[in-house]
């Protein structure tokens, strides 16, 4: 496998005793893996992924899909109470509920503000965010600007888009050495 930003192979040995280590605590009663270490753009964060995403956390994943933005699946909105966990135990008192949607294809939650929340109502025609995910197919997030403040923001899109195929070391090579 290789790892195009830094251009090291992990050798197959390696792959395979990792993958035979995960299979093993799996076994044993752990949680399924929800990463892939055989994947091109695997990463850390893929290992301790954050519950909600922000903006640092979609550009780490746009750099990954070398430069695209995210497409993901909506599969449900819940209501859950947001806080800041590093104001202590009290913080909880604080909460606000907020609607958050999940997606298939990742664990991380996106906090939707209520400017998204404006805009969702006007591109699903419906006010309950509790019906948002079954209308919607594609949801690319990004980071962007609305009303002057910078923010993770929307777009509708489809899921069948096709990512550009990978580039090949020759490739690589060939744009660095010619």
């Amino acid at each position: 496998m290789t790892d195009e930003k830094n251009l090291t192979v992990i050798d197959e040995e390696t792959l395979n005793w990792v993958m035979q280590s995960i299979r093993k605590f799996e076994h044993a009663g752990a949680p399924p893996a929800h990463f892939d270490p055989t994947a091109l753009t695997f990463s850390w964060r893929d290992v301790f992924p954050d519950r909600f995403f922000n903006m640092d956390t979609l550009d780490a994943i746009r750099n990954n899909n070398r430069g695209h933005w995210p497409v993901f699946t909506p599969i449900q909105v819940a209501i859950i109470p947001m806080y800041d966990p590093s104001e202590g135990d009290g913080a909880i008192l604080d909460a606000e509920w907020k609607p958050v949607m999940y997606f298939k294809e990742t664990r991380t939650g996106w906090a939707i503000n209520k400017t998204n929340c404006e805009a969702m109502e006007r591109v699903t025609g419906t006010p309950n965010p509790l019906i948002w995910a079954k209308r919607i197919n594609g949801l690319r997030l990004l980071n962007g600007v609305i009303k002057r403040r910078q923010q993770i923001t929307f777009e509708i899109a489809d899921k069948n888009e096709a990512l550009p195929p990978p580039a090949s070391l020759e490739d690589i090579n060939q744009d660095l050495f010619s």
